[in-house]
């Protein structure tokens, strides 16, 4: 893939990133597509300036460069598989990840702090990505493996009451995450049912919470 991209300035078979979907929908607070968003009818922004996010993706373009004062820092595009985004990274911040950005061994995957600055330039909008915060982006099975919150609990404590509570924490605790359903009948049959949310399925607040609604009767498991 590295030398498709060398000969043809584009990946042809598949985008590195690909695979990794998942560990990249956890790792960041947006996509990049999201983040360069246009306004609402109102004029407000998905992502508002100076509001910190996390991006992540692939490092492509590095240039290094000097300031006024004779410290060095880069300018990069930073891709994903929804779009790309000029990430601009100050002295102190490249300092801290010139290791990691200038690792030339391999393509570059990282996870990255920063803020949005939107301008004009010869009456083009311009947005840039300023970092403050850079960390490799883990891309392997682990990361990569999506999780499932399963909820078990007899059919006579599925009420509408108790589905009403736990659709009401599904929406509060948005994810990546699937759920399922195990609703034990009286013959020893059990029926599986795949709720169509995802959720966070590693917050604490949501598991714990979960358990409430389903009671001693029931149990909340992670896998």
């Amino acid at each position: 893939l590295a030398h498709e991209k060398d000969a043809l300035g584009l990946y042809v078979s598949d985008h590195p990133l690909s695979p990794f979907a998942y560990a990249m929908a956890e790792a960041r607070d947006y996509s990049i597509a999201e983040a360069l968003s246009e306004p609402d009818a109102s004029g407000r922004y998905l992502v508002p300036e100076d509001t910190p996010i996390w991006l992540c993706g692939m490092v492509v373009e590095l240039q290094r460069k000097t300031t006024k004062r004779g410290q060095a820092m880069a300018l990069f595009t930073l891709q994903d598989l929804e779009g790309e985004i000029g990430v601009v990274v100050f002295p102190d911040t490249f300092a801290a990840a010139r290791e990691l950005l200038e690792d030339e061994t391999m393509e570059v995957f990282v996870r990255i702090r920063g803020t949005l600055e939107r301008t004009e330039r010869t009456n083009q909008k311009v947005v840039q990505f300023k970092a403050t915060d850079i960390q490799p982006l883990v891309l392997n099975e682990t990361t990569n493996r999506q999780k499932t919150l399963t909820l078990e609990l007899p059919k006579e404590n599925l009420t509408p009451f108790v589905m009403q509570q736990l659709n009401g924490l599904f929406s509060h605790y948005p994810g990546n995450d699937r759920v399922e359903l195990f609703v034990a009948g009286n013959n020893a049959s059990t029926l599986r049912i795949a709720v169509p949310v995802s959720v966070d399925a590693k917050n604490m607040l949501l598991v714990g919470e979960a358990n409430e609604v389903v009671g001693p009767a029931g149990t909340v498991k992670v896998a």
